[in-house]
């Protein structure tokens, strides 16, 4: 509800109960309000305040003790046709999150002052979760590990952009990829309904899974997935080489640390259900492993001497129904 020209809420637009008005740095004030139970935002609205933090919540109790449930609030209806996008440093706004199936049309305009580009990718992860296959090196994600469905190339300041897209139900992350960009904030998350008009709880997997390694990490675009032909597109971001084993385990890959020998600390493979592994490769490369995998719990991981330890392991469920 931050109005961007303003950078504060329009507080007609809220049931104020009151406020204390500004106050210069170290006083103090008292404000005495006589609230009735329910659920209450406090808050400093002077320009970019908001924005930048300065709000929390607070829950008045009934007599009774007991908490009162947060006021219900009826979900938007999905969008259909348009959805409108603004770009700038350094935000991705969408007019809004949810749309129905089908051709999405994206009508975008970039009110930076730098160019922006506008991409579009499927990925069961939110948009907070993809900072961890950022490229350190380029501050980039490596467009090679996502399920990118189409993009609006870099435009230029003051310029408009249409891009329309046929999207299936499922979770999507809109974003800039230009050097720093996206960790910088340009980023946001979007749904694509069903025909009845609801996102749907648990989409269906995208077609491959990105990984990413580097020191100490394994990350991926997904932590789940249909069962059959797996891709895994692999980049190793790291400075040194590492691997990518997949095995099948009842234990979760944090669990397995305790199995690391401490003579050689490494997983002894020979104990493990090992279904296949792309070698050590150098870094800076990419690599594609394709696996067969039954329904179950995997892990996935670096077993190079000293890397398991450290970290470099996730966790993969292959379910017959997302």
């Amino acid at each position: 509800m931050v109005d961007p020209k303003t950078n504060r809420i329009d507080e007609e637009l809220l049931d104020v109960v009151d406020e204390q008005p500004e106050y210069a740095p170290g006083t103090t004030a008292v404000l005495t309000l006589d609230l009735a139970p329910g659920h209450y935002v406090v808050l400093c609205n002077i320009e970019g305040h908001y924005k930048n933090g300065m709000y929390a919540d607070l829950d008045v109790v009934a007599t009774d003790g007991s908490v009162p449930l947060h006021p219900a609030k009826t979900p938007a209806p999905p969008a259909t046709g348009v959805i409108d996008g603004v770009q700038k440093e350094w935000a991705v706004e969408i007019s809004s999150d949810l749309h129905v199936a089908g051709d999405v049309t994206f009508n975008l305009k970039n009110e930076g002052a730098i160019p922006h580009e506008f991409i579009v990718a499927r990925s069961d992860k939110n948009a907070e979760e993809l900072l961890t296959l950022i490229d350190p090196a380029t501050h980039r994600i490596d467009e090679a590990i996502l399920d990118a469905i189409g993009e609006q190339p870099e435009y230029a300041p003051g310029e408009s952009k249409t891009l329309t897209l046929n999207l299936t139900p499922g979770h999507y992350v809109v974003f800039c990829n230009i050097e720093g960009h996206y960790e910088s904030g340009m980023r946001a998350d979007l749904d694509i309904a069903d025909s009845s008009g609801a996102a749907p709880e648990n989409p269906p997997a995208a077609t491959t899974i990105g990984g990413m390694q580097s020191e100490w990490l394994v990350a991926t675009s997904t932590d789940s997935h249909l069962p059959g032909a797996v891709t895994f597109n692999l980049k190793n971001l790291g400075t040194i080489p590492h691997e990518f084993i997949v095995i099948k385990s009842d234990l979760s890959a944090k669990d397995l640390v305790a199995q690391v020998n401490p003579a050689t600390n490494r997983l002894d493979e020979a104990t493990l259900d090992a279904i296949g592994e792309q070698p050590e490769y150098l870094p800076g490369e990419s690599k594609v492993l394709v696996l067969k995998l039954a329904p179950g719990h995997y892990v996935l991981m670096c077993n190079i001497e000293g890397h398991y330890a450290n970290g470099m392991y996730t966790d993969l469920v292959i379910a017959t129904q997302l």
